[in-house]
Order: C-alpha cells, then structure tokens, then sequence
C-alpha cells in the first residue's frame, strides 16, 4: 500500500498515547499514534461495542473508505479490534468556523475554495459509485495548513456493494431521504445547506443565493445534475478589481482638482474664463493673442496644478509598480508549481496518442489542475499577507492567470487533436486516389 501502516496488522504503540478528543451516542474518538505517526480512532462506546447493527456499520464505513484516495477526502487506514484508524487532520469543522465566526469566512474566495473542493471529493465520490449522504458542517474540516478541506465520517455513505444506510442528519437531509430514490443530486442538495449555513455567517448569501436556490431545490430534476455542474455555477468574481482601480484613481483627480478650486478659487476662475474668451471670442486666433493670454494668467495659479501632479502621480506609479510586481511573483509561482506535473503531463499528451487518449489521463490532467489551482490560492494568502492593500487584486488576478495558462494549454491540445485528425484524413483520401 501507499504508506507503512496501511494494513490491518499494524500494532498500536501504546494505549496510554491514545487522548480521547469527542464522542457521540454510538461512537468515541481518539488521538492516537501508531509507528510513531499521529492518527484519529474511531470505536464503539461499551452499550454498542455487542450491537450487530453499529458492528456491521462499522464495518462498511471502512470497506467502503479503505479504497479511496483522494486530496479532499479523510483516508482510512485499518480496521483493529472493532476500531478504524484513519489518517489524523490538525484543523477545525466547518461547525467550529460558523461557532467561532472565523475571520477566513470573510476573506475573498474563501468560500469558493471550500465549496470547490468539497465539489471534487463527491465528484471522486460519484465517479466511483458512492453517495455520501450526511454532508453537513460537522463532517467538512478545513486544514489549519493550506486551508484545505477534507470529507470525513462515511458511516452513512451507500454504494452499490453497501446500499444501506444508517442514518442522515435531519437538518441537511434532501427531501427524498426519508422516502424515494437517492441519487447523486442528494449529496448536492447537502452541499447547497453547508454552503447556506456559511454565507450567513459570512454575510455573503446575495451573492450565493442564485447557487444555493438551483441545489436546494425540492425536486432532484431541478438541482444541479452533477458535481462538475455545480462546480461550474460557482460564483467565483469576476474582474471587479479594475473598476476598484478606476474607482481609486477617478477619485484622486477629484481630489486634485477640488484642493487647486479650495486653495486658489480666484485664479482657477481666471483660467476658466481666458480659456471661454480664446474659443468664443477668436475661433480661429492668432499667435500673439495666445501669447498674451498665457502670459496674462498669474504665476502662482499656473505653477499649483503642476504641483498637485507631483504628489498624485508617484502615488499612482506606486500602485502600478506593486501590481507590476505581484503579477511577476505569481506568473512565476505558477512555472514553479506546473513544472512538477502539470506541464510534463501535458508535454506528454501532445506528443503520445494513446497517453492522450486515455480517459484516466484526462481526468488526472483536470484534477491536477485543480490541485494546483488550490496551492496557488495558497501562494495568495502569502502574499495578501504582503500585500494587505491588495487583497481583492490578488485573488482576482489569480484566477486570471490560472484560467489563462489552463485555456491556453487546452486550447493547444484540442488544436493539436485536430490537425492530427486533419492530417489522417488527408493521407486516407490520397490513398483512395491513388
């Protein structure tokens, strides 16, 4: 397997490591470590440790988790003594974030990246036959490194091989739940309350509702149809930076030109007024008019404009500069970040055919992408941190950039598609020709 103690063999080091952390009717939960290595265990209490019923769930929690691999999803490494041990998280539930009104509810894109990751795990999740059917803040953790999220507790998860169901939280549950066919728009309804239940907290639901409403429909016909639907209606922004932009530099010429009419209200009305004589007095004037115009006009109101430009102009190249700068370090981490895989990946399937033509290349080409479109927002809260004036740029100009470089390599694949497609029916059409 993946890691050393991937195996149902592996001994505990000592039952004076484990610190219980929570418990709940049916189950309690430990910290634990096992070869050195921290991990989170899940038993029964001693009311159901007999019960065949809670013995069997437990049981298919595990077998249906043990074969998962996925970034966004808890990993399960044994089943010992009536006990799962599973891969340890250090970071919160998305519970505790609403509970303690975590300040990360209100940073820009946030909840985007939660709602996205959470949107590839059931989309892995889906793809291999599983509905996880108990989605809701409480099972949804979010990493105190790198933010990212991870789907825990399968104990009421169906599949083809495990189609019952324990349970389900009555306050996330999808209206067919308690009667009807459960399909894939029954984890999406779940995701739609989550994601309700944060932009509350986060004061965010107007720009949420429109989501929210199409995966919380009552009727599964009108919910989302599938994970990579709903991924695709998130409401990521979109280019308001530039008007923030023009927003800030409309308002320091306003400034400028209100502080000369404040400080020299009379000369800024001689100026007005030589400028209305020399349109509609001589339409077509000549050199010594002008000449006697300008020099009519007092020195002290000709020479504040151009001061005034001197204090505004460095504070706008300043602006530029930084965001001259902040663009280099993000083109750059993002050569950093493809060089590893993405770009040999893609080398690769220009170049090999039947690499290319392989569905399970695609899909590890677009999870890829996704992976690293979540490091990159990663870099971001690095360099807000640096740039704590701008935040909104940042994250804006990020998912600029990714969607730029990702489209353009698409975009260049497809094409490469095409005239080998071209080029294959040129050489057939000779052929019959000849």
């Amino acid at each position: 397997m993946e890691s050393d103690f991937n195996t149902l063999s592996t001994e505990i080091d000592s039952t004076a490591d484990r610190i219980e952390i929570g418990s709940s009717k049916r189950f309690r939960y430990y910290k634990t470590r096992r070869n050195g290595v921290l991990h989170f265990m899940k038993s029964l209490t001693p009311e159901f440790a007999a019960d065949l019923i809670s013995l069997e769930a437990l049981r298919k929690e595990f077998i249906l988790g043990y074969g998962l691999n996925h970034p966004n999803i808890v990993r399960y490494y044994s089943l010992l003594d009536n006990c799962i041990y599973e891969e340890y998280i250090d970071g919160e539930t998305l519970k505790d974030l609403i509970d303690n009104k975590d300040r990360r509810l209100q940073q820009p894109g946030f909840l985007q990246n939660v709602c996205s990751q959470i949107l590839n795990a059931l989309r892995y999740l889906h793809n291999k036959g599983i509905l996880h059917l108990d989605l809701k803040p409480e099972n949804i953790m979010v990493s105190n490194l790198g933010n990212q999220i991870k789907i825990i507790d399968l104990s009421c998860a169906a599949s083809a091989e495990c189609d019952s169901s324990p349970g389900f939280t009555s306050e996330y549950m999808a209206p067919e739940q308690t009667f009807g066919k459960l399909d894939i728009t029954t984890d999406i309804f779940q995701v739609g309350k989550v994601m309700g239940c944060l932009t509350e907290t986060a004061g965010q639901n107007k720009v949420w509702k429109q989501f929210i409403r199409k995966a919380t429909a009552n009727h599964p016909d009108n919910r989302f149809k599938t994970a990579e639907d709903a991924i695709n209606a998130i409401p990521f922004p979109r280019k308001n930076h530039q008007k923030w932009i023009i927003a800030i530099v409309s308002g320091l010429i306003f400034c400028g030109i209100l502080s000369v009419v404040i400080s020299n209200p009379k000369g800024y009305e001689e100026v007005e007024e030589s400028d209305e004589q020399s349109t509609i007095e001589t339409p077509e004037p000549n050199l010594p008019e002008i000449q006697n115009q300008e020099t009519s006009v007092p020195e002290e109101t000709s020479i504040k404009p151009h001061q005034n430009s001197k204090i505004t102009l460095p504070s706008i190249h300043s602006e530029r500069e930084s965001e001259r700068v902040i663009s280099k370090k993000i083109e750059r981490k993002l050569d950093a970040l493809f060089s590893v895989k993405v770009t040999p990946m893609f080398n690769r399937m220009m170049t090999d055919e039947s690499y290319r033509n392989s569905n399970h290349r695609t899909q590890e080409l677009i999870d890829t992408y996704s992976k690293e479109l979540d490091n990159m927002m990663a870099y971001g809260e690095e360099l807000k941190a640096e740039y704590p004036d701008k935040t909104y740029f940042i994250d804006e100009l990020i998912i600029k950039t990714f969607e730029s470089r990702t489209s353009a390599m698409l975009l260049k694949l497809t094409s490469n598609k095409k005239e080998k497609s071209n080029i294959e029916e040129n050489s057939q059409a000779l052929q019959i020709e000849n």
